[in-house]
């Protein structure tokens, strides 16, 4: 981007000097003030000096332009330079000499040989992205457009003056002028149109003024020396002086960065020049007569030529019909192969697949899920999705909080997921009764990704997966029952054994060795971890399984907040770390047990993780229709990437953290239960090395109105499962649960 900048400041900078020494050049030619000396001197050294600069500017085009087509092209215009250059020169010395200029000359030889590279860099010059052309229909195309170009303005201009000019080689000369000059304009129009994009090239169009300002010079050339006033040549050596210069800006003028597409009606155009060009001249012909001697020839080789056209015409557009019509049965045996095998990936799955349309209808159901509906593909396709299926909503004992694009509070499912699917939203492991074809219900885990909007911006449908959720059901059932008798069972003799190490602790049975002292400490540790942890699963079970009761009710958030902190404040102070309450003057609903447990789970977190002389602040603020609590510490923070599995259960940042600092892992999944249960949401925000901000959301009493998804006044609560992790660490028991940090998604706008 500096680059195209900087080339186009150097291109605006020599403009501004090339169009300075047009004006001055003019100024000292044809003012009244200059004689007939100082004319022809300034008229000599501004052309030589616009030579100088169109050779030096577009040799360093050649030079940066990479190898390729528009170098090779560049490359021809820079030959054609040097021959102008060379003709000027040799006109200079002998303007200098003060010799009668022969005529022709060496500097008319040079003149009439730069045309041909002139010629051919305009037609093999790259124009850009577009419809794909040969470059011999190229080159057929302005072969045609120049001869019936030069037909037209033989019978109408040159045939006259061609008649007088005799024989020899002067009257060839003078005949190669404007046959050259009729050609320059005809292909540079050409590179114009093939070109012509929403926004031209500046390099394309300032190339083809140039070699039009020549044409227009020579052809001026030409016709003074015929009128015998050749002092009057002082007027075409302007447009000899504007030529070399608009060419050497076309060489300074920066590619475009992207190559443009040619516009429609230049495409246009560009295709139907060569017609019109033989329309007009077979007009033209007919209109003056006279197609006998050179008239005639070239009357027949514009025929010839577009005869040819059109039969390499007819075999291009054949070839490309052919291509296509292969191409089109290529793409469709690929399609038909791609949905052959996506029929069988569909039919092979043994989860149920429906497709919906935009109307909410069955427009798709596999055989796996035709079978698992008790029905047939042909009879469920076209029936409306939600009244034949969503007999009832099985989820009264599971209400699932569906993720949405646009992270909120944790919101109760409608009453249909396939309807939230088609409004939009992301449904994830659902749980919803399907009706049978008999009337029964069957229970399934739904995933739907959101109607996805078409090109019209409309949506489409959408694709739902289920799966049967009775074998679950029934695992998640003895899951529970084998976690609650294990738990109990294991904890009859753990008392036993807490107890008998307590009476050993404390001397009860005799005095104790020091290492025996230390042994029954370790031992004692060791029981309450282990009891920490069997109250952790029954907590995380009891959440799985709707069973932990919920006593909401309102509460001022100060003295819960300051309840924790007071807590914990003897062990921040023997950890050296300062413990600070912050401003809470939110009244909250809440389980006020529940709500001290996972400010205490965060807290206590935050003071294990954070080094000595650190800082750990708790605040509650009212934000958003909402109480934000908020845990604040400056401890060694959470890389990004574990901010997500920190959510999982049993999952540690380090494994070594499990042995140093007695986590379970379980206290992250049971805050973020809890806090969501509550009706609120948790998240992490943290760098890196500049500690970590745990934040949840619990309503306020002045919604109190509002049911709590999940969650009745003294009445059993229930959710989906939902797997959390902790921070290396788990602690101090609250409630029955450990330690831990727990986060879910992020606050909006974070």
């Amino acid at each position: 981007m500096r680059a195209h900048d900087e080339g186009w400041r150097l291109f605006r900078g020599a403009a501004a000097a090339a169009g300075t020494v047009l004006v001055v050049a003019t100024a000292l030619m044809l003012g009244p003030w200059s004689g007939p000396d100082r004319a022809w001197i300034a008229a000599d050294a501004a052309t030589m000096a616009a030579d100088l600069f169109a050779v030096a500017a577009v040799a360093l085009r050649v030079r940066r332009s990479r190898p390729g087509p528009a170098r090779r092209a560049w490359g021809l215009v820079l030959v054609a330079l040097v021959g102008y250059a060379v003709a000027d020169g040799v006109w200079t010395v002998y303007d200098i000499a003060s010799a009668p200029v022969p005529y022709p000359s060496v500097a008319d030889l040079f003149y009439l040989l730069a045309a041909p590279p002139a010629l051919a860099g305009l037609l093999l010059f790259p124009v850009g992205r577009g419809v794909a052309v040969s470059r011999a229909r190229v080159l057929l195309d302005s072969a045609v457009v120049c001869c019936a170009v030069v037909l037209v303005a033989f019978m109408v201009l040159l045939r006259d003056v061609f008649s007088s000019l005799g024989s020899g080689l002067g009257a060839a000369v003078n005949a190669g002028y404007p046959v050259l000059d009729v050609l320059l304009v005809c292909v540079a129009s050409l590179l114009l149109l093939r070109g012509g994009a929403a926004r031209p090239r500046a390099d394309l169009a300032l190339l083809g003024l140039g070699f039009i300002c020549y044409a227009v010079a020579d052809s001026a050339f030409a016709l003074v020396t015929l009128d015998g006033s050749y002092e009057s040549m002082l007027l075409t050596d302007v447009p000899y002086i504007a030529a070399p210069l608009v060419l050497g800006l076309a060489a300074l003028a920066p590619p475009p960065e992207q190559p443009g597409t040619p516009s429609a009606r230049a495409r246009l155009l560009s295709a139907a020049a060569p017609d019109l060009a033989v329309l007009a001249a077979l007009a033209t012909t007919l209109a003056v007569g006279g197609s006998e001697g050179a008239s005639g020839r070239l009357v027949l080789l514009v025929v010839v030529l577009a005869v040819v056209r059109q039969v390499w015409l007819g075999w291009e557009n054949h070839r490309l019909r052919v291509g296509l019509e292969q191409r089109v049965a290529e793409r469709t045996e690929e399609n038909l192969a791609l949905t052959a095998r996506h029929v069988h990936l569909l039919e092979s799955v043994g989860e149920g697949i429906l497709g919906l349309d935009a109307r909410g209808r069955i427009d798709f159901v596999n055989d796996a899920g035709a079978r698992m509906l008790g029905s047939t593909a042909a009879a469920l396709v076209g029936a409306p999705a939600c009244p034949r299926l969503h007999g009832v909503h099985a989820a009264a004992e599971h209400p699932v909080a569906a993720a949405t694009a646009d992270p909120g509070p944790v919101v109760e499912e409608p009453l249909c997921a396939l309807d939230a699917a088609l409004g939009g939203r992301a449904v994830r492991d659902a749980e919803h009764g399907f009706r049978r074809s008999d009337g029964s219900v069957l229970p399934v885990e739904i995933t739907a990704d959101g109607a996805r909007p078409g090109p019209d911006g409309r949506a489409r449908g959408a694709v739902v997966v289920f799966r049967d959720a009775t074998e679950r059901r029934a695992a998640d059932r003895l899951k529970s029952e084998f976690i609650s008798v294990v738990s109990h069972e294991l904890r009859t003799p753990l008392t036993s054994i807490h107890g008998a190490l307590h009476l050993l602790h404390d001397g009860d049975v005799g005095e104790l060795s020091p290492t025996a002292e230390r042994v029954v400490d370790v031992a004692l540790r060791g029981t309450d971890r282990l009891a920490r942890l069997i109250n952790d699963i029954l907590v995380v079970d009891r959440l799985e399984s709707g069973r932990l009761p919920l006593d909401l009710a309102d509460h001022d958030a100060a003295p819960l907040v300051a309840g924790v902190v007071a807590a914990l404040e003897p062990v921040a102070d023997a950890a050296g770390i300062a413990l600070e309450a912050g401003p809470a003057e939110a009244r909250v609903r809440v389980d006020a047990d529940r709500f001290t447990q996972v400010l205490t789970n965060l807290v206590g977190n935050a003071v294990k993780f954070t080094p000595r002389g650190g800082l750990v602040r708790v605040e509650a603020v009212v934000r958003d229709g909402a109480a934000e609590v908020s845990v604040t510490d400056t401890g060694p923070g959470i890389p990004r990437e574990a901010q997500e599995t920190v959510f999982e259960r049993f999952r540690q940042l380090d494994e070594s953290d499990v042995r140093q600092r007695d986590g379970s892992g379980l206290g992250l999944a049971i805050s973020r239960s809890l806090v969501e249960h509550q009706g609120g949401r948790i998240w992490v925000d943290s760098v890196p090395g500049h500690g970590a901000s745990f934040r949840f959301t619990v309503p306020l009493a002045a919604s109190a109105s509002a049911p709590v998804p999940g969650a009745s006044e003294g009445g059993a609560a229930a959710g989906s499962t939902h797997d959390s992790a902790e921070h290396p660490a788990g602690g101090p028991a609250a409630g029955g649960a450990g330690v831990g940090r727990t986060a879910a998604s992020p606050a909006p706008g974070r």
